[in-house]
Order: structure tokens, then sequence, then C-alpha cells
């Protein structure tokens, strides 16, 4: 095995969760704060790259009221919404822990949504997820997750490999020496 570790990204990556969950939840969370959305799915897809929170705060204008509001609807959700994973994505997950590697997520959603899209697409759950609930400052691109997985299993930076839909994941990677792998297959 060329590499001991897999940190897999979830959005995008494992999970179709864009257009699954992530666009159709922005619509009806608009829709229940009396809102017209006006991104279609692209343009979503593309504020959603470039920072989907600074749309609604900066360009948007939205209060916190109504971002409260908004984050409330877009969870219930995905709350009732699991991914399916991407064609292709169970086969290497299972190789890779049959032949007894580690796997851990680094991702923005919550913890609790990772685990159960794991479990509903009939796969174990990940050894370590860090989550949309780890601190702002030690999300992606922060070193933080590496660090800590390598410490936490006693590894070299040469014994991950991080898969990544997004630069913030890429670059996570290199600041840590790691080998990374950008995954278009979302969004092709």
């Amino acid at each position: 095995m060329k590499y001991k570790c897999l940190v897999l990204d979830h959005d995008n990556t494992t999970a179709a969760t864009t257009p699954d969950i992530q666009y159709p939840a922005y619509v009806k969370s608009f829709q229940s704060c009396g809102l017209e959305p006006k991104l279609t799915e692209d343009a979503f897809i593309r504020e959603e790259y470039k920072g989907l929170r600074h749309y609604l705060k900066i360009e948007l204008r939205l209060d916190k009221d109504v971002l409260k509001r908004l984050e409330k609807a877009f969870y219930a959700y995905f709350e009732i919404h699991p991914a399916r994973f991407y064609k292709g994505m169970e086969q290497i997950i299972r190789r890779h822990r049959t032949a007894g590697g580690y796997l851990c997520v680094v991702s923005q959603s919550p913890e609790k949504y990772i685990r159960r899209d794991y479990r509903e697409n009939g796969l174990f759950e990940p050894d370590i997820i860090f989550g949309l609930e780890l601190d702002e400052k030690k999300h992606k691109p922060s070193s933080y997750p590496l660090e800590a997985i390598m410490e936490h299993y006693t590894l070299e930076p040469k014994e991950l490999l991080v898969v990544d839909d997004k630069l913030n994941g890429i670059e996570m990677a290199r600041a840590c020496g790691v080998q990374a792998a950008l995954a278009g297959w979302g969004l092709a």
C-alpha cells in the first residue's frame, strides 16, 4: 500500500452533495425565509467555490437573523437527505480499509452528516473526522487536521494522500508536504 492514510474531503469529492443536497437546500431555505433564490445550480457552484458565506453576507447583505434562519432551514434539509457517494468511491474506500489503511475525513460539513452518509452508503465510519464543528481557524487550508492525523497515527507526510475538490484542501496538503489529488469528477 503506497499510502497508509487516505484523507478525503466529503462534499463533492466523496459524496455528490451539491446536486443532491446543497443546491436544493439553498433553494428551500431561501423560499422558507420568503426570499427568492437567485442562483442557478451552476452559479451556486461558483459561489460555493468562492465562499458561499461571503456571497450571503457581503453581496446579498443579509443580516444575522436572516442568516441564522437560512442556516437552520438549510440544515433541516440536510437532516433528512443523505448523500450518495460517487461511483467508484465505495470501492476505493473498501479496498483501502481491507488493506489495513486509515481513512480520515477533513470537511466543512457537520460530522454527524458525514457519519450518516458513510453508513447510508454501506460503509464503515471514518477513523477520524474533522468537520464543521472544528474551530474555524483549524479549517482548511490550516495544516491542523493533517498534523493531528500524523501525530495520532505516527505517520510521515509521505504516508498520506489528500483527495479534495477545492484548492483549500490542496493548500492544506502542501503546507504539510503531503501528496494531494484534486478531484474534479463532482463537477464534470
